[in-house]
């Protein structure tokens, strides 16, 4: 199977993903997963950031998942 990288991530041996966001001209103060208020790590660097996604704790499971930012 091939998978589409615009609309899919890879999974990792640690079973976490890692993605890049672009384009925060403000300070990225908190990350949070909608469903379950979960906090997610997170690295700013200029405009990117780097979060640290967690898995959905029921499996691995092709379903969205929506995360807030709160922005400064």
């Amino acid at each position: 199977m091939i998978l589409d990288k615009n609309v899919s991530i890879e999974r990792q041996k640690n079973s976490f993903y890692k993605v890049k966001l672009s384009g925060f001209d403000s300070k990225v103060v908190r990350i949070n997963w909608l469903d379950n208020n979960e906090s997610l790590t997170f690295t700013q660097n200029g405009e990117d950031v780097f979060v640290q996604l967690t898995p959905f704790k029921y499996g691995f499971d092709l379903a969205v998942r929506v995360a807030r930012i709160e922005l400064e």
